[in-house]
């Protein structure tokens, strides 16, 4: 099939007639089945001096058209690519109460194109529409951390391609449970003593090991992988990857490609950042 990356292919005709002179009805052809098993969403003929589409080659098989002799013409294929799915299937349900306050969000996503690598941006807060609090993370799953009770919260998902195509979701919403309540009279209070210190951050772990090794051709895509990055704080996690080339270019994602122009030995800096 054709690559999975928007791309254009020159095209240019031109009749030679044994005597220079003679014009001909020139007809090109392709197969509808090829291009419809391809991975991209549009597949069009595209007469480049008249800057006009004449064939969408996914449900027609030729074109024609009447040439002078010794005369080229300029045609492109256009492909495009499929965008990521839309993100579906929210848990909690979208309108859920009585939600646990330690709950996890997740969903479905996805891409129909064969090699796209998709990531998730997710939005989350009390506020509509939410922030964005994570950036471009691998998985179909967040840990928000401990929520409030009896508290409303909104999020949604934006799904992106590594051709940075992107979909988003709806906005979701879910309310979680009020706090349950203890009978008794609860016991002496006592005078409070000294509260404990609140806990110490520590700083995340960035891991960028699980695309090892790391190799490829000048000019083409290579997969960096930071998934086995975490935080090991309870209820932390890592909101942004940050990768540093070696050839003076950056990039961002917990999985995210790179195409070097010049050949050699690059070192790679993978930093990441957590919620605090």
């Amino acid at each position: 099939s054709v690559p999975d990356t928007d791309k254009v292919w020159d095209l240019y005709v031109m009749w030679v007639p044994s005597d220079s002179t003679s014009p001909a009805d020139i007809t090109i052809t392709w197969s509808t089945f090829e291009v419809i098993s391809s991975e991209y969403a549009s597949v069009v003929l595209h007469d480049y001096y008249n800057n006009v589409i004449v064939a969408e080659m996914t449900n027609e098989d030729t074109y024609e058209y009447t040439a002078s002799a010794m005369m080229s013409h300029h045609f492109q294929v256009i492909a495009t690519n499929n965008p990521p799915d839309t993100p579906s299937n929210p848990s909690p349900e979208d309108g859920e109460t009585n939600v646990d306050i330690d709950a996890d969000l997740s969903w479905t996503s996805g891409d129909q194109d064969d090699g796209d690598v998709v990531t998730y941006d997710v939005y989350f807060g009390t506020d509509t529409p939410p922030p964005k609090i994570v950036s471009e993370q691998s998985g179909t799953s967040f840990d928000p951390g401990t929520l409030s009770y009896d508290t409303t919260y909104y999020w949604q998902i934006v799904a992106w391609d590594n051709h940075d195509a992107s979909t988003a979701g709806p906005i979701w919403s879910f309310t979680t449970g009020a706090a349950s309540s203890n009978g008794g009279n609860g016991g002496n209070g006592g005078n409070g003593g000294n509260g404990e210190d609140p806990p110490v951050n520590t700083s995340p772990v960035a891991n960028a090991s699980a695309g090892e090794p790391y190799q490829g051709f000048v000019n083409s895509e290579i997969l960096f992988n930071g998934t086995l990055s975490y935080d090991p704080d309870d209820n932390g996690y890592i909101k942004s990857w940050e990768w540093d080339f070696g050839d003076g270019t950056n990039g961002t994602g917990e999985i995210t490609t790179h195409m070097y122009s010049v050949s050699g030995t690059y070192t790679v800096t993978l930093t990441v950042t957590d919620d605090k």
